[in-house]
């Protein structure tokens, strides 16, 4: 893994130099590859900028930014966040108050305990401090007890600079303040995101107002108007990934945990999800055996991996699939990275004409790649598929290629939107080719090798909602605002949700792997 060191600069020409030479200098773990200095210089006047320009000429290791005119911490970071190139990204202030041989400190629970944030406590038990200010270190406790109110944390430091992040994390997450908000901003949209946050003590060199401190008490008012506003607000997803989030409902966390709580039980063993996206499904599902998460698109594959390296019950594959896998079967090795033989069980394969025109199963044995590009857990126990299956043209070849890496007997969960009659305008921006009803699904599925355990749906408030957007307003979002309002009603919705007569938005099918019998040829 590589570290990239985001560090905004802003008038820094007595500590930039050493800070550099500091940070160049850390001895990372065995783990860590290297590191990059993203440097943003924020309109400094000072002559922090050529010393920048010379430090980068001399190590390329130091890519230097620089804005034209002064924006803030806050943009400073932004701009780093965009530049970066690591696997994990650190904030390091270019004064000396913080010691960049802590990294490895800070490191620790990413690499070991599969962290996803790590904040560095100056309160915490530390080496050292330096005594400064009381009424400074009286406004930090209050902001982060006030932090931590809000947010149902229990930093003792919300204020600390060196945090420490996968860029997996960072790369999704919208930062909107220009200035020292930063710090609440991100605390704030962490801990809505349920990531896994650790703290550590660090040392801390305070500097005087003298000594070139920038933080003072309008700052703190700043601060506590962020954490009110993302308390309100829920802006937790770049652009990037926004139609995706929305597309899933992940706005709305409440309804995610509704959600992954009724399929719990049915998903067991090894579980593959379908559409995998940024992990939100799969960090519910970490208590489980083995999980491996797909997707097609190689930058969200890069996110997953990033996301849960360190996780040894995770794995993470590119598959489209509405291609078919590239095996389901046994594999026999002779040692570390030999080549193995395989029983493929061929179902639909686009390279064998009689699966595609017989249904039958066809055995081949053939060589394939070292072991360790090989799908180390299939065939799987369960296979999850929430919110997919009606982007996708084929959903009949779709649900073949899951059939595939099935065990017999395996499941499959199925998560799609219900109801024909309130596919719309908001169906269209989301590019659902498809709404889906009860009896139509269950035949498909029986016609693709498939016995129904059960079908039900749930969120039944909810079609009031998508028929007035989709329907009579013709929109094609539903807002912050809105998706804010079904959050905050979702315990209401799973009280009120088995009584009422019509059906859900949401069809949810549990269907196992029937064996070659149970296929309906065709």
């Amino acid at each position: 893994m590589f570290l990239s060191v985001l560090m905004p600069v802003y008038n820094e020409r007595v500590t930039l130099d050493e800070i550099l030479t500091r940070v160049l200098a850390v001895t990372l773990p065995a783990q860590m590859t290297g590191l990059e200095i993203v440097a943003v210089d924020d309109g400094s006047t000072d002559g922090s900028r050529d010393i920048l320009t010379r430090r980068a000429a001399a190590d390329p290791r130091i890519r230097p930014v620089f804005h034209e005119r002064n924006q803030g911490k806050g943009a400073a970071i932004r701009t780093a966040i965009r530049e970066a190139r690591g696997d994990i990204g650190i904030f390091q202030d270019a004064d000396l108050e913080y010691d960049p041989n802590e990294y490895g400190r800070l490191l620790r629970p990413i690499l070991e305990k599969g962290a996803d944030v790590v904040y560095g406590s100056r309160f915490a038990t530390s080496e050292y401090r330096r005594v400064l200010y009381f009424w400074h270190s009286l406004g930090n406790h209050i902001l982060t007890l006030t932090s931590n109110m809000l947010t149902d944390l229990n930093l003792t430091d919300m204020e600390t600079c060196y945090k420490m992040f996968r860029m997996s994390v960072l790369k999704t997450m919208p930062i909107r303040s220009n200035g020292f908000g930063i710090e609440p901003e991100i605390t704030a949209k962490v801990a809505k995101r349920k990531l896994a946050i650790y703290e550590v003590p660090i040392s801390y060199a305070g500097r005087t107002y003298a000594e070139g401190k920038k933080i003072g008490l309008k700052d703190a008012f700043v601060a506590l108007g962020v954490m009110l506003k993302y308390k309100v607000i829920d802006d937790l997803y770049n652009e990037r990934y926004g139609e995706a989030i929305l597309r899933d409902m992940e706005l709305a966390t409440r309804f995610t945990q509704w959600l992954t709580k009724k399929l719990d039980g049915y998903l067991t063993g090894t579980v593959l999800e379908v559409g995998a996206g940024i992990g939100n499904n799969i960090r519910a599902l970490l208590h489980k055996e083995r999980i491996i998460a797909t997707e097609p698109d190689p930058e969200y594959v890069r996110l997953l991996q990033n996301a849960f390296g360190g996780r040894s019950n995770v794995e993470v594959r590119q598959w489209d699939v509405t291609v078919s896998p590239p095996f389901a079967g046994k594999k026999k090795f002779e040692g570390k990275n030999a080549k193995a033989e395989m029983v493929f069980t061929a179902e639909g394969s686009e390279n064998n004409p009689a699966s595609r025109s017989s249904r039958a199963s066809v055995q081949t044995s053939f060589a394939v790649l070292p072991d360790d590009d090989l799908w180390s857990f299939l065939p799987v126990d369960s296979v999850l598929c929430s919110n997919v299956l009606e982007h996708i043209e084929d959903d009949a070849g779709a649900l073949r290629n899951m059939r595939t890496v099935l065990k017999e007997g395996g499941r499959l969960v199925l998560v799609v939107p219900a109801g024909r009659w309130l596919y719309g305008s908001m169906d269209k921006a989301l590019e659902h080719r498809r709404r889906y009803v009860k009896k139509g699904l269950v035949a498909l599925l029986n016609r693709e090798g498939f016995a129904v355990e059960t079908a039900f749906s749930m969120n039944k408030p909810g079609v009031l909602g998508w028929w007035l957007n989709g329907k009579v307003w013709r929109r094609k979002s539903l807002g912050r605002v809105q998706m804010k309002l079904f959050n905050a009603l979702v315990p209401v919705f799973k009280v009120v949700d088995p009584i009422l007569p019509w059906t859900g938005l949401s069809l949810v099918v549990v269907a196992r792997r029937a064996g070659e019998e149970g296929l309906h040829h065709h």
